[in-house]
């Protein structure tokens, strides 16, 4: 029995698909997690034959293809729909996991005090922060901190209560997701996750 599921919508080339498998499957006990695929009318060959052998390895359980694009928000309401658990994690590929991130988030998420949690997220390339969740004022929204030192954030700080988070790498309870009214259609490709948090 799976402790949790994780859902990634794909339309992406073979080198990030590749590189961001890799990771995952090096930083899970895959006995412990779902991975639920949802090809969403992606037109790279060699990412379709790649995900089609991780399938018939076992190192996707779900490979669902779709035959016309629905967008984020769709494609992973159809991921949730096949999984078997009452933990929801959604991941984009081309998050760069490290180390235990995965297991860190699922051990917050049985504390049962959050709804839905998300990860520091910081820029490879600068080791900035990307994401410490999204805040809101007048006529914008933006992520939290972005751009930042990692410094700014003190080692071992309590998690911190957002008006959104990023469904770039997020850990959602299957309830509160379903309460919620899953993600909304009308959304495209964008803010998507942040009205699902926000409700």
């Amino acid at each position: 029995m799976f402790k949790a599921s994780i859902i990634i919508s794909v339309d992406n080339k073979y080198p990030l698909i590749n590189n961001f498998f890799n990771m995952l499957l090096t930083h899970i006990n895959k006995k412990e997690y779902e991975i639920i695929v949802v090809d969403d009318c992606c037109s790279d060959y060699q990412t379709k034959e790649y995900l089609n052998k991780l399938k018939n390895e076992d190192s996707i359980d779900v490979y669902i293809i779709l035959d016309k694009k629905c967008g984020f928000g769709r494609a992973n309401n159809l991921g949730v729909e096949k999984s078997t658990t009452d933990c929801l994690i959604f991941i984009n590929t081309d998050i760069i996991i490290t180390n235990d991130a995965i297991e860190r988030l699922f051990a917050i998420y049985n504390s049962k005090k959050y709804a839905a949690i998300q990860p520091l997220l910081l820029y490879p390339q600068s080791e900035k922060i990307q994401s410490a969740g999204h805040i809101f004022a007048s006529y914008f929204n933006r992520h939290a901190l972005e751009n930042n030192s990692i410094s700014v954030i003190k080692n071992g700080q309590t998690p911190i209560i957002r008006q959104a988070l990023t469904l770039a790498f997020c850990m959602i309870d299957r309830d509160a997701f379903e309460k919620a009214g899953k993600f909304n259609d009308f959304y495209y490709n964008g803010y998507e996750g942040i009205e699902l948090i926000l409700k």
